[in-house]
């Protein structure tokens, strides 16, 4: 009798080990890193690649099917001047809502290697004038696995009637834009264009909305140019000796 309830503790006790094994696998899976899911979902099918946008400013969505549901990886890409602005993944995608948005705005559906070499033509192009991409963008490119940018012969036209041209966004702080301003003073006299809005000048986070949504011309009031230039002097950036003209209104 006394064997018979030794048996059966030990029994209780491999049976609490197992459960406490698979309770530390189920957190590991809940606490694996970004870059582990998107490895694991760059070979799961494609629900499909889309670009959504205009003016400068488009919304890249890269979308696949996980057996946990569709995940995807999501790129904000300034064209005029600062490349890939934000890019973050998402694990738990809105499909439908997604498909839903998709009736209320132009977004064409791309391929992957169109999708990836808009991408990184916007990283060469805005690294090539002094910005980097968004902190999180090489592991958010990992979700298109061996897709090859190469295969696709689109040439994207990057700046604005062939210069860059920052237009500020509705959260970039007065600090971001005069740091943006710092760098692109350093391309010389007549060698750039800028647009300042001036809403939300006191928020210093750069959140971004990955629905592309374009600015509006309301969104934006004429900056006083020898205000502005004052005080990006006041913060040493001597904007005044390079810089050679102003656009204060968003570009047609």
């Amino acid at each position: 009798m006394a064997q018979s309830e030794h048996k059966r503790q030990q029994k209780l006790v491999k049976k609490q080990r197992r459960t406490n094994d698979l309770k530390k696998q189920r957190n590991i899976k809940l606490n694996v890193s970004n870059r582990e899911l998107i490895l694991a979902a760059a070979r799961a099918p494609w629900v499909g690649c889309f670009v959504s946008g205009e003016a400068g400013m488009h919304s890249v969505f890269a979308i696949r099917q996980t057996r946990n549901g569709p995940v995807a990886s999501v790129f904000l890409v300034d064209s005029f001047c600062l490349g890939i602005k934000d890019s973050f993944f998402i694990r738990n995608f809105d499909l439908e809502a997604f498909r839903d948005r998709k009736k209320d705005r132009e977004t064409e559906n791309v391929a992957p290697e169109h999708a990836l070499k808009l991408i990184q033509d916007a990283i060469a192009y805005a690294r090539g004038i002094g910005f980097e991409p968004s902190a999180e963008t090489d592991v958010c490119k990992l979700i298109f696995g061996n897709t090859d940018a190469a295969e696709c012969t689109t040439e994207f036209v990057f700046g604005k009637d062939g210069k860059p041209f920052y237009m500020s966004g509705p959260h970039d702080s007065r600090e971001k834009q005069l740091r943006i301003m710092q760098t692109l003073t350093q391309l010389g006299v007549g060698n750039f264009h800028f647009a300042v809005g001036m809403g939300s000048l006191n928020e210093s986070d750069d959140h971004l909305d990955y629905d592309g949504d374009e600015l509006d011309e309301d969104d934006y009031d004429v900056e006083n140019p020898s205000e502005f230039m004052h005080e990006a002097e006041s913060a040493n950036l001597e904007q005044s000796k390079t810089v050679d003209a102003i656009d204060v209104r968003p570009a047609n």
